[in-house]
């Protein structure tokens, strides 16, 4: 039963990367922590984990260790997807 509740609740997370969410935040806040706790599960600081969360810089390699940990969740979860789609947009035809 606990199993079940633990693959709905990472399905949500998924769910809310695909929409957008930043998947550092989204497994953050599907944890029930906020950056402070984060910072303190891993031992980097708060303002470092905002800026993870955020996108303003790229975690480290053993950044992705302790956070992967941390969050309980794959490492490979905790990339933002990239858009690798060749369709073309609006954007793309607006000067």
């Amino acid at each position: 039963m606990q199993h079940d509740v633990q693959l709905r609740a990472d399905a949500r997370v998924i769910e809310r990367i695909l929409e957008g969410d930043h998947p550092i935040g989204a497994w953050r806040r599907a944890r029930g922590m906020d950056c402070e706790a984060l910072a303190d599960r891993t031992g980097i600081e708060p303002a470092r984990i905002y800026a993870l969360d955020h996108e303003l810089d790229a975690p480290t390699e053993a950044e992705m260790d302790l956070l992967a940990a941390a969050l309980d969740a794959p490492r490979t979860m905790l990339v933002a997807p990239q858009d690798d789609s060749d369709e073309l947009g609006v954007g793309d035809f607006v000067e």
